[in-house]
């Protein structure tokens, strides 16, 4: 009984600096600079840099603790729901004040297309699917060199 307690205090200590990275991030704080770094534009991968880990831990944190995956999700959607509402008042044209005098910016067509290809695929998509009945039967006529010639 005594060698499984001498085995038990032998163990290493625990780096709780290290375990205990996730508690900042799960702060006020910690929120306030993953939902600034969001909105900025940052990816997951450059984000976790900035917090000095790795991708598979703010993955893992993701899954493990729901404010830091709001925190994410939310600040992202505003930016995408800014650039989104640019690209459409692009591609529509629209109408500035600059230097006191009102400008038109006439409709881009580039902007058109790109928001068209996204937003309706299959209408606008280049490459169009042609879906094949694999179990339909094939016949295939051959002729002569002459034939194919005329």
């Amino acid at each position: 009984m005594t060698k499984i307690i001498e085995k038990k205090a032998k163990k290493k200590p625990v780096r709780r600096g290290y375990r205990d990275k996730y508690v900042y991030w799960i702060s006020e704080d910690g929120l306030t600079l993953i939902r600034g770094w969001a909105r900025d534009g940052y990816t997951n991968e450059e984000i976790a840099r900035k917090m000095k880990t790795t991708a598979k831990t703010l993955y893992e944190w993701q899954k493990k603790y729901s404010v830091i995956r709001d925190a994410l999700k939310e600040s992202k959607e505003i930016v995408d729901n800014l650039v989104e509402q640019a690209l459409l008042k692009r591609a529509m044209g629209f109408t500035k004040m600059v230097d006191g005098k009102e400008v038109y910016y006439p409709p881009d067509t580039t902007a058109m297309i790109y928001w068209s290809k996204n937003r309706r695929p299959e209408k606008w998509r280049e490459k169009q699917e042609q879906k094949i009945d694999m179990d339909a039967e094939l016949v295939v006529k051959l002729g002569t060199i002459e034939e194919y010639a005329e």
